[in-house]
Formats: C-alpha cells, structure tokens, sequence
C-alpha cells in the first residue's frame, strides 16, 4: 500500500467518523448531518448562492434545494431571492 494510499484510507476514516459523530449530536434535533451542515454554512456565509451552496457540501442542486426546503418547511432557514 503506497503512502498515497494509507492518507486517503485516513481522510475516509476520519469523514465518516465526523459524520457519525455529528449525526449523533444533531438527531436528537430531528436534523440530518447533511441539514446541519447546511445551517453551519448558512450562519457563516453572508447570503450565498444555491452553487455556491453546492460547491461547500459537495451536492448537486436539487439536493441542496430539497436540503434547503426541509429546513425552510421547519422554519429553520428563511431563503432570499437574489
């Protein structure tokens, strides 16, 4: 196994160990890690874009818009029109 190939099999490791840890602490919340995510990005960002949205969770748009409805429906999130 090539050095290239231990630090990717680590990165993999530590993502889903961040995904299950979050998913733990967020699902008492009734929120998905992806939803949290969302949130995180959206409270950082200052009014960003659907692609820009996109770009930061690594989603296609009909993804992110059902991620970002289902936190709108709940009245989490409030979208704006640009």
């Amino acid at each position: 196994m090539s050095q290239q190939d231990s630090l990717a099999r680590l990165i993999g490791l530590a993502r889903r160990r961040l995904k299950q840890a979050t998913g733990a602490r967020v699902a008492r919340y009734g929120l998905s890690p992806q939803q949290f995510w969302v949130m995180v990005f959206l409270d950082d960002a200052d009014g960003p874009t659907l692609t820009q949205l996109c770009e930061r969770i690594r989603a296609d748009a009909p993804t992110a818009s059902r991620i970002v409805s289902a936190l709108t429906r709940r009245g989490l999130v409030r979208p704006a029109r640009h």
